[in-house]
């Protein structure tokens, strides 16, 4: 509770490390990804477990669709695509183009991929410090180096769409986050170390530099 400071609920169900956890964006769920192989799904009001997604290979990410219908959790080598409501799954994409960084880059919750305005589709780093489009209908897997500007000064370790789906965020490995927009080859660098916050509005982003212990806000 933000006002009282309590512990509300104590979620537990993993064995092992918790990697990952995220809020849906349209209700009271959160999912949470471990290195058991499981996503599971909680009813923050409650604190109950709702469903268990199980994996093959540990979860490090876990992210949502901004309709909540879906969820993505990956491993460094596969992203499998879940529907929420029925716990079913809907696509699982082993061939990556390059394995996903590790997790433990940085204090960042951000994944390596994000899904983009259409929850179909999932755009995620890829070979050569690009970006690939995953269409989760089809299982096409299509790279977006006509779209993002390829290669970059660090090495990019997550790619998160603003609110309005206008300006995809990827931040590096030399403390600097560099802001895309569809159709623009050049992408802009604002320097700081942990991967940003996106504000409603899609104009600012917050970020945070470990070394310095500041956060700053940037109006892109």
């Amino acid at each position: 509770d933000t006002e009282s400071g309590k512990n509300v609920h104590s979620l537990q169900g993993h064995n092992g490390r918790l990697w990952r956890a995220a809020w849906s964006p349209v209700n009271s769920i959160v999912a949470t990804a471990g290195e058991d192989g499981q996503c599971l799904l909680w009813n923050a009001s409650t604190g109950n477990l709702i469903r268990s997604l199980k994996h093959a290979e540990p979860q490090w990410w876990v992210q949502w669709s901004s309709d909540g219908k879906s969820i993505a959790s990956a491993s460094r080598i596969t992203i499998s695509v879940w529907d929420t409501e029925s716990g079913n799954l809907k696509r699982s994409f082993k061939t990556l183009s390059a394995p996903l960084p590790t997790p433990g880059w940085s204090s960042s919750a951000d994944a390596p991929f994000s899904f983009m305005k259409d929850s179909d589709q999932l755009t995620v780093l890829g070979k050569d410090n690009g970006f690939d489009m995953f269409n989760v209908s089809t299982g096409q897997i299509v790279p977006l180096g006509n779209v993002f500007a390829d290669g970059g000064a660090g090495t990019r370790a997550t790619a998160t769409w603003s609110p309005d789906f206008k300006t995809l965020a990827s931040a590096t490995g030399y403390r600097e986050v560099e802001l895309f927009q569809p159709g623009s080859k050049d992408g802009k660098s604002i320097r700081f170390f942990v991967q940003p916050y996106w504000l409603n509005d899609s104009r600012r982003v917050l970020g945070g530099d470990n070394s310095a212990g500041l956060v700053t806000a940037f109006d892109i």
